[in-house]
């Protein structure tokens, strides 16, 4: 069913194809993820590449599938958010392919959390194995968003923009070293963005050295810059006060000196009206 310009499915479609397990619709219309996969249970793996979705959220989400293993997700120019609670049908995800969504900036941390069947107020996670988040458009990532991230067998985290602030000094500390082992070849191609100073590093180079990783300000500061422009400040009052006494100094002599034409002021007074007329 790829390229078939699918908008829409009827919702019985899969209900009679209870022995489907992989199902392909890439190159299709949906906006929106079918509810006709809800009838696809024992699906095992399922593809909705370049479909024009948009993002995803608890009115979009996947419905249900409890054996999915597999999940391609890739070449969604629409897809920009995957929201709290829009994957938490797939408990038996071990591969998941969200790459080369050019837009693609938040994965909320809750995103593919579920409930405990017997406890539901405790949270589980799939046990993602293999987990490819290349080419988007990423800032961050929350260590909360997977779990057994030490046991995945391939991360793939290069060409994001990352923000290499404190919020992401668990992947410094905590994937490098897998991504290290498991697809070193790619390493070097996982680069901070931002903050400025930080801007085209390997996060490999930050890894190695032991680099710290600084909270921004919230209202946008640079802690990085405050000693040189603390240092700037001093300089510049430095300079200032000896400038500022001697001008100070230069007024009040000039104030004080008083010419001849001062004391002639001083003698003369004009005449009143009444005196002028007196005379």
């Amino acid at each position: 069913m790829t390229s078939m310009e699918l908008s829409s499915l009827p919702v019985d479609t899969f209900h009679p194809l209870g022995t489907l397990k992989v199902l392909i619709l890439n190159g299709n219309l949906f906006k929106t993820i079918p509810e006709a996969l809800k009838h696809g249970r024992n699906i095992r793996e399922l593809s909705l590449s370049d479909n024009p979705i948009l993002d995803l959220s608890e009115d979009n989400a996947m419905p249900p599938m409890p054996k999915l293993e597999k999940l391609n997700m890739t070449f969604i120019s629409t897809l920009h958010h995957i929201g709290k609670g829009s994957m938490v049908g797939l408990e038996s995800l071990t591969e998941l392919h969200l790459s080369n969504n050019h837009h693609l900036e938040f994965i909320h941390p809750a995103a593919f959390q579920f409930p405990e069947k017997d406890n539901p107020e405790s949270m589980q996670w799939p046990l993602v194995k293999k987990l490819f988040l290349q080419n988007n458009n990423l800032t961050g990532l929350d260590s909360t968003t997977f779990i057994r991230w030490q046991q995945m067998d391939e991360v793939h985290l290069h060409d994001n923009p990352w923000l290499c602030d404190c919020e992401l000094s668990w992947v410094e500390n905590i994937l490098m070293p897998v991504i290290k082992k498991t697809t070193p070849h790619l390493i070097d191609h996982i680069k901070c963005a931002s903050p400025r100073s930080m801007a085209g590093m390997k996060l490999l180079d930050l890894s190695d050295k032991h680099h710290e990783m600084r909270c921004l300000d919230k209202y946008g500061a640079h802690p990085e810059r405050d000693s040189a422009l603390l240092v700037a400040l001093l300089i510049g009052v430095l300079l200032g006060l000896p400038l500022a006494f001697a001008s100070i100094m230069i007024y009040k002599r000039g104030c004080g000196r008083r010419g001849p034409a001062d004391f002639s002021r001083a003698f003369y007074k004009r005449a009143d009206m009444q005196d002028d007329v007196r005379i």
